[in-house]
């Protein structure tokens, strides 16, 4: 989708809010020197996913998770990256481990239920 397209920004916006709110605008913008690595990645991580990056997010979110495995948003944000790419297995096992860490994170319990194969 081109930034013409009048649903691009809106699609972007959404994508925002269900990934935590805050999205790099555009990959030609400089990065904020004032963020911590961990929230340079993210930020970048969340990108590529709105960008439909899945395999690049999946990556960051791995250099994120060498640096800090029980990094709960490197998990859910890779966790959905393979969902997109139509892996619920393997989306299901990284959110597994979230919901490990992180029992009451409300964002894993509400939606995993509705991805889970029905027995």
């Amino acid at each position: 989708m081109s930034r013409e397209s009048p649903y691009y920004w809106l699609v972007r916006g959404a994508a925002a809010l269900l990934l935590g709110g805050w999205v790099m605008a555009d990959v030609d913008e400089r990065v904020d020197l004032s963020l911590s690595v961990d929230q340079q990645d993210l930020a970048s991580a969340r990108s590529a996913i709105v960008d439909e990056h899945y395999a690049e997010a999946i990556k960051i979110c791995e250099r994120m998770l060498r640096r800090n495995e029980t990094d709960v948003n490197a998990l859910k944000i890779k966790g959905s990256a393979y969902y997109l790419l139509n892996e619920p297995t393997r989306a299901l096992r990284v959110w597994e481990r979230a919901l490990q860490l992180s029992p009451n994170d409300q964002d894993l319990l509400d939606f995993m239920p509705k991805v889970m194969p029905n027995p």
